[in-house]
């Protein structure tokens, strides 16, 4: 069946030409996938707004379509189990006499390694693939590289009984056993990009399917967009093309402007684009508090969009909270950013070394972590604060710390030879039995994981089941140490909630510019714009960079593994679409200090003819309202709620 492509610029009616097609199949006959597979507050809104009370289809995701599909699962990516059992065929001289020997101890190594089979898997690149480039690239005169490729085959022999290396094989056999597809129409709406192996998959799929798919066609996106590639896959497609803003979109005519000439050489309406300044996280969030009150800007009219929605979010969200501005959103922080996260790094490196300071570690984090009672344990709260109890014996074992302190207590004379009287004597014994009583409970035998499993089995750490079941799947494959346990930590992502109860229309939201870019409002911020942040600037890498990439994929015939494009092309869209929510004014972030202005702000300065220079040395006169910072204020009591027990913690590894 034709594939049937909607495109346009922003805002010109893509979604609504989608569910209108979609609305018009039988009962149970369409499918919407979407980045996020949910319906939305938003969703139902603009679906009511546009046709009245009915049926909305089915929204998924577009790995729980193929799965649905296959009726299998779609492997996982893991790119961590990848690097892990590369590191074991390192370790056994994958590397040696290669190119990359140099680099071959280097955690890094791998995880790059990895990294690229990963990509190859999911291009569809086959060994023969890889091999026809090397040699391309050896008749140029290229040795070096036509070897890396050489190992990066290799590597792939190396994991190939992996099954999180099968996601691009997978597709394959989807695509070759002629798919039946889940509903006979699916439309695809707000997707910035599809990787090669999706697209080949859904060309099976579209002899027994109507697909119907939405891209922005805009010449700002460059060379790699996502209508380009559309039209590059599926020749023979339908095209539905719309040429302006809709007539009915909510935008203002100076938001349309801005909307329609951001990063091009025009002039632009200082009515509709307006600029705040900040030097981090905290001072942004009374920024904006200041920014809301001087325009006289309700929280519930604003959102704020960051490229993505981390630990910084975060920070920005509680400063928000802490000057009074009432917030919603759900942010994703590395599990090693909690108290729970930090606690069992701590007792990961007590295990790797059972010293006085990782003891003294440990001990400072449990009572955030863990709560004041542990059962089968001593008390948790100490005679004296366990960083008291340092005294320059860090690097000394934990039982010749506590024989120095034991010693240095039980001392009756002082340095005069008489009696000295000491009234803090009953509190420092304490400490000294309370301190023997947990080295007692924090001694165990044994390689360093059996170590940690049997610490983790006696304290209640939340969450740390399911980091040590990840440490026992990649264990199977070669042995762990503690820096594995960091980077498991560094990859488990835990979902953190703020203004989970309060009515939305009431707060400020704050979004990912990636995921969450459904919901419109008069004014939308756009925070973050930071030199390497956003456009997001890849690693230059070590084993392959810039250069090598780009010869490598000028030898595999243009299939750019890497998609540097198509990268590129989803930074300017994910940019221009969240402009695309605000319907009367674009406020931008303007970083100062230390932190450097994106490419982008330089443009839209002079689009708007501010001095950036200027600008950027405005950040203290910013009015900043809002509470002192401190432990006690209540950012603290925000912080604490992030930083304190986690109930039920729920992993994402990427």
């Amino acid at each position: 069946m034709p594939v049937h492509l909607i495109t346009g610029p922003y805002q010109s009616g893509k979604t609504r030409r989608l569910c209108d097609l979609l609305r018009e199949q039988p009962l149970g006959a369409a499918m919407l996938v979407t980045p996020t597979g949910l319906v939305s507050h938003e969703l139902v809104n603009r679906w009511r707004t546009w046709f009245g009370p009915g049926p909305i289809p089915t929204v998924v995701t577009i790995e729980e379509m193929f799965t649905r599909t296959a009726q299998t699962v779609m492997p996982a990516a893991d790119a961590a189990r990848i690097a892990h059992r590369l590191r074991k065929w390192i370790s056994t001289g994958g590397l040696r006499g290669t190119p990359l020997s140099g680099i071959a101890e280097f955690r890094a190594t791998a995880r790059e390694l990895a990294d690229v089979c990963r990509r190859f898997d999911v291009d569809l690149i086959t060994d023969a693939d890889i091999a026809l480039a090397a040699r391309t690239l050896r008749d140029r005169g290229e040795r070096l590289l036509a070897d890396k490729l050489a190992v990066v085959a290799a590597g792939r022999h190396a994991v190939s009984d992996d099954v999180v290396a099968g996601r691009g094989r997978w597709l394959s056999a989807l695509a070759a056993s002629s798919p039946t597809a889940p509903r006979p129409v699916i439309g695809f709406d707000d997707l910035i990009s599809l990787q090669h192996g999706d697209l080949t998959a859904l060309s099976a799929m579209a002899a027994q399917a109507q697909l119907i798919f939405t891209a922005v066609d805009d010449d700002r996106l460059g060379p790699g967009r996502f209508s380009e590639r559309l039209r590059s896959v599926f020749v023979s497609c339908s095209e539905d093309r719309l040429t302006a803003i809709h007539r009915d979109a909510p935008h203002l005519p100076g938001a349309r402007t801005v909307l329609a000439r951001a990063l091009d050489a025009t002039p632009l309406p200082a009515e509709a684009l307006d600029r705040y300044h900040y030097r981090d996280e905290v001072h942004a969030g009374r920024a904006i508090a200041a920014w809301l009150r001087r325009s006289g800007t309700a929280p519930g009219e604003a959102m704020i969009f960051l490229r993505t929605s981390d630990a910084r979010a975060l920070a920005l969200g509680d400063a928000l909270i802490a000057a009074g501005v009432p917030v919603q959103g759900t942010f994703h922080v590395p599990y090693l950013g909690t108290a729970a996260g930090g606690l069992l790094a701590a007792v990961g490196r007590w295990c790797e070394r059972p010293t006085w300071g990782h003891a003294l570690r440990l001990l400072t984090r449990l009572r955030l972590a863990c709560g004041s009672v542990i059962s089968g344990c001593p008390p948790v709260d100490p005679p004296t604060a366990p960083r008291d109890l340092e005294a320059g014996w860090e690097h000394l074992p934990a039982g010749d710390g506590l024989a120095r302190l034991s010693a240095l207590v039980d001392a009756t004379t002082g340095d005069w030879q008489w009696e000295e009287s000491n009234p803090a004597k009953p509190r420092q014994r304490a400490t000294v039995e309370w301190m023997r009583a947990w080295l007692a409970v924090l001694t165990v035998e044994g390689p360093w994981d059996v170590r940690l499993r049997t610490l983790c089995a006696r304290l209640p750490i939340p969450g740390a089941p399911g980091v040590i079941q990840r440490l026992g799947e990649l264990a199977a494959i070669a042995p762990v140490r503690c820096a594995d346990l960091d980077d498991a930590l560094e990859m488990a992502i835990e979902p953190v909630t703020r203004g989970e109860g309060a009515d939305p229309a009431s707060c400020l939201l704050i979004h990912d510019a990636i995921r969450e870019r459904a919901a419109m409002r008069p004014i939308s911020i756009v925070h973050g714009l930071e030199h390497g942040r956003w456009p997001y600037e890849r690693a230059p890498g070590s084993c392959f960079p810039p250069a090598d990439r780009s010869a490598i994929t000028g030898a595999l015939g243009d299939r750019d593994p890497w998609d540097e494009r198509g990268a590129a092309s989803g930074e300017v869209a994910s940019f221009l679409a969240v402009l695309a929510r605000g319907t009367r004014r674009i406020v931008i972030g303007i970083p100062c200090g230390e932190r450097e202005p994106s490419p982008w702000i330089a443009t839209l300065a002079a689009q708007a003819r501010w001095d950036l220079v200027a600008e950027r040395g405005r950040s203290a006169a910013e009015a900043v309202p809002g509470a002192p910072l401190g432990p006690e204020d209540s950012l603290g009591a925000h912080e604490l709620a992030l930083w304190g027990p986690i109930g039920r913690p729920r992993f994402t590894f990427m």
